[in-house]
């Protein structure tokens, strides 16, 4: 849905079977919730087989409402100590292999209620645990395997995801905006990929180049042009489509619509993207 998808600004996967009841405002509350965490964390991830010496799962925890998620973090720290587990289980915002989210369920109890709720012991909580996946979208782009395509280094990563989430917000925008216009009108308005098959792309600031590797694996571009004068990826920079003009963009211009067909691009830039 693309008004959704606009709408989202953070999202919480949560399994249907984990409603918790307590208060995390409370020390007692966090004490409960983090032994729950230590539980579902316990039986849900495995021990890898490849190096014992690693931790079993590197945990991001994320909490609605935020307040409450620096206590939480804390006392599940100190649960992790208490049963040796702290080389087990590691917590960090980037390279995670798991989520966590606890959300609490809001509920309305009548009126005077919100004055009272701090010492509400029977508020309800969701939980969930998920792997760092891109299916679901729970990924840590700072920590992209090279599997998947993105690259081999943390910058190109970034680069990589960036441009894919400014063309995926455009692409709900104008698919929101077009959505009482005409077939046509909606086609006009969004970036088709087969329209760009074996075209040429500009991409000027390229380096380390995850802007340039996006245009060749999303928009199967025959060349991409990339400008910068300093030094791409090597897993860019080998890419047969990847045309490394080692300079600054005034200086490429002339070259790209001059009159030598080594480098001249002249009339030919159907995608053009600079960071």
């Amino acid at each position: 849905d693309p008004i959704l998808a606009r709408a989202i600004n953070k999202l919480y996967i949560v399994q249907s079977g984990l409603l918790l009841e307590g208060n995390l405002a409370t020390e007692r509350g966090c004490d409960q919730f983090s032994k729950v965490m230590f539980d579902e964390v316990s039986s849900s991830c495995t021990q890898k087989d490849s190096d014992e010496s690693e931790p079993t799962a590197v945990l991001r925890v994320q909490v609605y409402p935020p307040k409450y998620q620096s206590p939480l973090l804390q006392n599940f720290e100190s649960i992790l100590y208490e049963n040796n587990a702290s080389q087990q289980f590691a917590i960090a915002p980037k390279g995670f292999t798991h989520m966590i989210s606890i959300v609490e369920v809001y509920q309305y109890k009548g009126r005077s209620w919100e004055e009272k709720q701090y010492d509400d012991n029977s508020k309800l909580y969701m939980m969930g645990i998920s792997p760092a996946s891109m299916e679901l979208d729970v990924v840590d782009t700072n920590n992209i395997i090279a599997e998947d395509g993105s690259g081999d280094g943390d910058d190109v990563s970034r680069a990589y995801y960036k441009l894919k989430e400014a063309l995926e917000t455009y692409q709900a925008s104008s698919s929101s905006s077009s959505s009482s216009s005409s077939t046509a009108g909606r086609r006009r308005n969004t970036l088709q990929k087969d329209l760009y098959d074996n075209s040429i792309a500009l991409d000027c600031g390229s380096a380390p180049g995850g802007w340039t590797k996006y245009l060749i694996e999303h928009f199967r571009c025959s060349k991409v042009y990339s400008i910068d004068p300093g030094s791409l990826s090597p897993s860019v920079e080998s890419m047969k489509e990847t045309v490394h003009m080692r300079m600054k963009v005034q200086d490429a211009l002339p070259l790209l619509l001059g009159d030598d067909e080594t480098v001249s691009a002249a009339g030919r830039v159907k995608l053009w993207v600079s960071d």
